[in-house]
């Protein structure tokens, strides 16, 4: 059974409230979650990000999850029934509803009622993309449980975001790098840390990011990102291994640094297959591969995929393709498909 501080309103800022439950997810304490959660707002990064690292806690405690989307003709009776109803299968249950701000007002004034007095076992997380603060009865739900206001970021706030995905990455971010990807990619969260999350990738063991490093590593927008390859790799999966290398290619990415990224990657899961075998926790495997915790489940899914001989004869085959590529003569691009295809068959 859950156990939480008082329903009083607390309202808390994008980075804080993302920053609480990464903190909650590393070091799971079921009585620091609160009973409700409500996200509004136009940033849909914010809104997801808090939603994932919701749902994972919620898998490390071994609870379940619903999901429901509300509108005028939702019956809210039953959904309040169900909020009181957990599975025979978890004690406790975290239940996702999104778009609030479509009820109706006796619809509202229902839901106000459980937000008074809710379960003791479930969190409710209510989101909404917009709320329209003329109509009283949906405003009152800002009333309990944690706020916090999903608006796109300002410049000030921009610039903490960044540096904060360089800190999950453990990395520095140099000012002029920080310029560059809030100008570039005009505050877009997501496009933002994926665009860090690569290049991260192309520098390995380097802790400090230039801005001649992001420079190098962007390609403007493309339907495919460096670290789109690992998972297909992981599976074999040649034609989209294959199609993705290609998409890469055309959208400007060398083949050395492709080839740098596979190779970084490679090291990671090899440390991390090391790692796991001393038996160490989920944090210390996080700081020793330089990933945030959050993306350590995709991490162990791909890395279940190998065996340690495999990856080390790959990360081999990785620094003779380098040196094949910084050789003159053959074609690169035909150099790169020809080593990733050795590594698809996970030859030497």
């Amino acid at each position: 059974m859950l156990s939480y501080f008082s329903m009083a309103k607390k309202e808390l800022k994008a980075l804080e409230l993302i920053s609480s439950l990464r903190d909650i997810y590393n070091n799971v304490d079921i009585k620091k979650l609160s009973p409700i959660y409500v996200i509004y707002g136009e940033e849909f990064y914010i809104r997801e990000t808090a939603s994932n690292y919701l749902k994972k806690i919620i898998k490390k405690l071994n609870g379940s999850i619903e999901r429901v989307t509300f509108d005028s003709k939702t019956d809210i009776n039953d959904f309040i029934n169900n909020l009181n109803e957990v599975s025979m299968f978890s004690s406790f249950k975290l239940v996702i509803a999104s778009e609030f701000s479509d009820l109706k007002n006796e619809q509202v004034e229902k839901l106000v009622e459980y937000l008074e007095n809710p379960s003791s076992e479930v969190i409710l997380l209510l989101l909404s993309y917009k709320i329209d603060k003329r109509k009283k009865a949906v405003t009152n739900i800002l009333n309990y449980g944690i706020i916090c206001n999903a608006k796109h970021p300002d410049k000030n706030e921009l610039q903490l975001w960044i540096r904060g995905f360089g800190k999950e990455r453990l990395r520095t971010i140099e000012p002029q790098a920080i310029d560059f990807l809030a100008t570039r990619y005009d505050g877009d969260l997501s496009r933002i840390e994926k665009e860090l999350e690569k290049t991260v990738l192309y520098l390995n063991e380097k802790t400090e990011i230039s801005r001649k490093d992001i420079e190098y590593t962007a390609t403007g927008v493309s339907s495919c990102s460096i670290f789109d390859i690992s998972p297909v790799l992981a599976k074999k999966d040649r034609k989209q291994t294959l199609q993705r290398v290609q998409k890469l290619l055309d959208a400007g990415d060398t083949p050395i640094s492709i080839n740098s990224a596979i190779m970084g990657r490679i090291k990671r899961l090899l440390l991390g297959y090391d790692i796991l075998l001393s038996k160490a926790g989920d944090s210390e495997l996080a700081k020793a591969v330089g990933i945030p915790p959050y993306y350590l489940p995709e991490f162990k899914l791909e890395l279940r995929n190998y065996k340690r001989e495999e990856l080390v004869k790959m990360y081999r085959k990785c620094m003779n393709i380098d040196s094949d590529l910084k050789s003159a003569g053959r074609n690169k691009e035909d150099v790169l498909v020809s080593g990733v295809l050795d590594l698809l068959a996970r030859r030497n």
